[in-house]
Formats: structure tokens, C-alpha cells, sequence
């Protein structure tokens, strides 16, 4: 799993490295403005949230911002070994909706990591 985030964090370096640089090159000296990716929506029911008295476990996900705003490429980075939490964590962060990164006002693809606490519902009214 670490060798995967490294990875990944490599990646995401080198794709702002090179956004960076493709920015640069169509202006020379010109300053660029980059406006990162902004959630616009998304459903926080209590099934999403998992409810509220103890931490049972937690996981780390990565995704993708295409340039319409959806989330697309959800990657499992690493997690609490309570594997009960894994696809209801991707399917929480498939449903998110975002207005896109910009550079110098044109749309781009972004990248962002997300880590997700997962609660305990015992105790909870089921209703």
C-alpha cells in the first residue's frame, strides 16, 4: 500500500509539474491563474455518514475531476482493514459533483485524496 501512495503521489506531483510548465510555455513570463476544483454537491445522508458514537475504522481514497465536474477514477489508497466501509466510501465519493479546476479559465482535469472516518452506529435508532 505504500508503494502505492508513493506512486500516486508522484504522479500528482508530476501532472502539476507539467500543467505548471504547459501554462508557463503559452506565455512565457505571463502569470497564470489556476482555480482549484470547488464540490458543488453531494448527498450527506446518515447511510453516507456511517452515524455518530465510535470510530470502527477509516479509509483513504483518491480520485479524479474530469472537466465536466464528475468524479471519475476512484482509487482505494489504503484503509483500516474494515473492509465493510470500502464500497460504501466509493460510492459516497462517486456521487460528488464539483465545478472544474481551471487554468487561466480553461477547464481542467484535477486530482484530490479524501479521507473518510467511518462511525459506529450502535445505539442509533434504526428508524
Amino acid at each position: 500500500m505504500k508503494n502505492n501512495l508513493q506512486f500516486f503521489s508522484l504522479v500528482t506531483f508530476v501532472l502539476s509539474l507539467i500543467l505548471v510548465l504547459q501554462a508557463k510555455a503559452q506565455g512565457a513570463d505571463d502569470e497564470y491563474e489556476f482555480i482549484p476544483a470547488k464540490r458543488v454537491s453531494y448527498n450527506d445522508d446518515p447511510v453516507s455518514r456511517i452515524a455518530y458514537t465510535e470510530t470502527e475504522g477509516w479509509t483513504w481514497v483518491n480520485y479524479a475531476i474530469d472537466v465536466e465536474g464528475n468524479v471519475k477514477d476512484i482509487l482505494l489508497i489504503d484503509h483500516s482493514e474494515r473492509t465493510r466501509f470500502i464500497d460504501e466510501a466509493i460510492e459516497y465519493v462517486k456521487q460528488f459533483k464539483f465545478t472544474p479546476g481551471t487554468i487561466n479559465g480553461n477547464p481542467v482535469e484535477s486530482n484530490r485524496f479524501l479521507f473518510l472516518r467511518h462511525m459506529s452506529n450502535k445505539g442509533m435508532d434504526q428508524n
